[in-house]
């Protein structure tokens, strides 16, 4: 009987999957993918070969869940989010699939190296543009309240900075991790950066006792662990 109902939930997942199959498509060992038919994603490869630091938010596999923007989910399913493609990989049935960050509306993972819960939703959610370019890739919530912290991460090429007469230095280019924070406020995002008495302006109608907790508390707006206390703050405030 045991035997029975555990085929019975294997075959189960096995078709709730391959019913979401047309959100993924499969990367070969060259590390390029095999779009399947009728779709309109673009190939990219998906490993860095000869840099160091990883392409990876997080090298580990996180089981998670997964809502693409036509309502579509996924649970239970091991993730990883790779920051330089804009995409997300899972893991299934000993083969790796991948999916745009665009068809995706959100997802979720406990971080295995953190040992927390972790929430993420696509950027294009919001209207807000830099430089006249649309905000893209996936928000963290850091702070889901009232007023919301985002954190957006991308990545920079850092060059080799091998010194052949000393030998010193690397002779890889290196992956460099970025972070962004914002600040969410009616459904609309600030990035926060600049001078604190800058950032303090963003707290609308509440700058002087913004300033005043971030000189008290010594918070440094660089840190992640600072801004969400500050925003943390913001929300007890009555507004």
């Amino acid at each position: 009987m045991k035997i029975k109902t555990f085929l019975i939930i294997v075959i189960t997942l096995s078709l709730i999957f391959e019913s979401k199959a047309q959100h993924f498509f499969l990367a070969d060992d060259s590390g390029r993918s095999n779009l399947m038919p009728n779709t309109d994603i673009t190939v990219k490869p998906l490993i860095s070969k000869g840099y160091k630091g990883t392409p990876y938010l997080s090298d580990d596999w996180n089981l998670g869940k997964i809502i693409f923007q036509d309502g579509h989910e996924i649970e239970s399913i091991p993730i990883k989010y790779h920051i330089m493609n804009e995409e997300l990989e899972v893991q299934h049935e000993n083969q790796i699939k991948t999916s745009p960050y665009h068809l995706i509306s959100s997802f979720e993972w406990g971080d295995i190296e953190k040992q927390s819960y972790r929430q993420f939703i696509n950027a294009k959610n919001f209207s807000i543009e830099l430089e006249g370019v649309p905000l893209t890739k996936f928000l963290e919530v850091l702070v889901d309240e009232e007023h919301k912290l985002y954190c957006k991460y991308d990545y920079e090429i850092q060059s080799p900075d091998y010194v052949p007469t000393h030998n010193v230095g690397s002779v890889d280019p290196e992956i460099k991790q970025q972070e962004y924070y914002y600040l969410g406020i009616d459904n609309q995002l600030y990035l926060i950066k600049g001078k604190k008495k800058n950032i303090a302006n963003l707290f609308i109608g509440q700058e002087d006792a913004i300033n005043k907790y971030i000189k008290d508390n010594q918070l440094k707006l660089k840190k992640r662990e600072d801004l969400i206390q500050l925003v943390s703050y913001y929300n007890s405030l009555e507004n």
